[in-house]
């Protein structure tokens, strides 16, 4: 029963209904009814990044796609030349995210969390007065203020996202400096999130 009603929404005009769908299928493990042609294009590129579709027509930047569809405004960034030769990994994190961004917003920073970790090597690698940066270890460059005072967008998205992270029951038991239980994030933090990206995109396309 829960398939077809996913599959229906999958088929939506509507292409948050379709993209929130499609992030059920990909987390329930359920299969993807044919025909593929009538799967609305948006929920069909989450599927596609989450491996359940192997291709769909033609070949937009996902990235795009999916900060265009969290802000509501196109980004103007050349995200292929951003993330360079981990742009397919930084693409499939970004369609998660969005699609993430409906469904489950705990989930959503965790993604978001990562997301940023990968943007910040690539903007290390780009802009060397910076210093270095390990991937994996966004923490350590939190409190630099290299970063914050030539990158202050950047710096607060990935500062924030990294703190409410800190706070989420998929990342630890209990939170640092309080020893309190984490726990879900709450869904209005999305609209903090997407302020947070709005900022940091216009920093980016700025200065790239």
């Amino acid at each position: 029963m829960i398939d077809n009603l996913l599959n229906e929404a999958l088929r939506d005009k509507n292409p948050d209904v379709s993209i929130s769908a499609a992030a059920q299928i990909a987390a329930l493990g359920l299969s993807v009814h044919r025909p593929l042609k009538d799967i609305q294009s948006s929920g069909g590129k989450v599927l596609r990044q989450f491996g359940i579709l192997r291709r769909l027509p033609g070949r937009a930047c996902g990235i795009e796609w999916s900060l265009a569809r969290l802000t509501g405004r196109q980004t103007g960034v050349k995200w292929r030349t951003v993330f360079g030769p981990t742009y397919n990994h930084a693409e499939r994190l970004a369609v998660q995210l969005r699609a993430l961004a409906d469904t489950n917003i705990t989930a959503f920073v965790n993604a978001a969390d990562v997301f940023n970790d990968l943007l910040l090597s690539r903007l290390y690698a780009h802009d060397t007065t910076l210093g270095a940066y390990t991937v994996g270890n966004i923490g350590s460059v939190l409190n630099s203020a290299r970063l914050r005072a030539a990158y202050p967008s950047t710096y607060d998205l990935c500062n924030q996202v990294h703190t409410q992270r800190l706070r989420s029951l998929l990342s630890h038991p209990v939170v640092r400096g309080t020893g309190k239980p984490t726990g879900k994030i709450p869904y209005r933090y999305r609209n903090v999130a997407k302020l947070l990206f709005t900022r940091a995109i216009r920093e980016i396309e700025s200065r790239w």
